[in-house]
This record gives C-alpha cells, structure tokens and sequence, in this order.
C-alpha cells in the first residue's frame, strides 16, 4: 500500500495588507449620532451646542434620537404652557384635565399640595376669570 507523501512544512506566504489610502479626499465629519458632550440643557428641555465656527445648535431627543437645528430656525411655543390645561375648582381639591392626540388625563390635587408651574398658571388663570 502507499503511503501519502508528507506534506511541505513551509508556512503559507501572508498575503499583503491592503494599506488604507491616505489620499482620500477630506470628507466632513460624521453628523452626530447622539448629542455632543459639551452640549447645556435648557430650561424647556431641550439642548443648546456652539459648534466651532459660533454656529449654534438645538438638540430635541424624539423617539427615533436626537434632531438638530440652528437656533434662529428652532421652533418656539407660540402659547404659554398651560393654557391648554382644563381646571375646575371642587371646593378643597381641583380636577385638571389635559388632552393629548390618543386621550384625555385627568387628576385631582388638594389647593394645599404643591403643584407644578402648569397647574399653577392654570389655576391662577381660573381664579382671575372667577373674578371677572
């Protein structure tokens, strides 16, 4: 019977890296994926970043991330914030209501209780219209 022939012991030649060309065209950085680290919170939310050319960004983390936009162009509440936020006095509590696209919420709180900027400015406002 034969016997296999015995294999080369000699290492296969490595084949040659490809080297990364270096005379790519200078591409523009990469668009943020996230909010950048040097970003301030405001007060509505939102985020505030001046890239390096004075170029201010506002960032609003909606459902699919964050989107941008320069500052002159942001969107802005054109009404106050609680005005659409329903009140009835019931004596010692109030009940608000506020309407969303899928339901109505509503919620009772004692005038004793602390209450948050919304429910203040709505409660004010009905105690300025009781007035008049």
């Amino acid at each position: 019977m034969a016997q296999p022939a015995p294999k080369s012991e000699t290492p296969r030649a490595a084949a040659p890296k490809k080297a990364k060309g270096a005379a790519k065209k200078a591409e523009a950085p990469p668009e943020p994926s996230g909010l950048p680290a040097t970003a301030k919170q405001m007060p509505d939310g939102d985020w505030r970043w001046v890239d390096a050319k004075g170029t201010a960004w506002i960032y609003h983390r909606g459902m699919m991330g964050y989107s941008r936009w320069p500052e002159k162009n942001a969107p802005r509440a054109s009404t106050p914030a609680g005005i659409n936020l329903q009140v009835e006095d019931l004596g010692e509590t109030v009940r608000f209501s506020r309407r969303s696209p899928f339901s109505t919420s509503t919620w009772t709180k004692k005038k004793t209780d602390a209450m948050d900027s919304d429910e203040q400015t709505a409660l004010d406002a009905l105690k300025l219209k009781e007035k008049q």
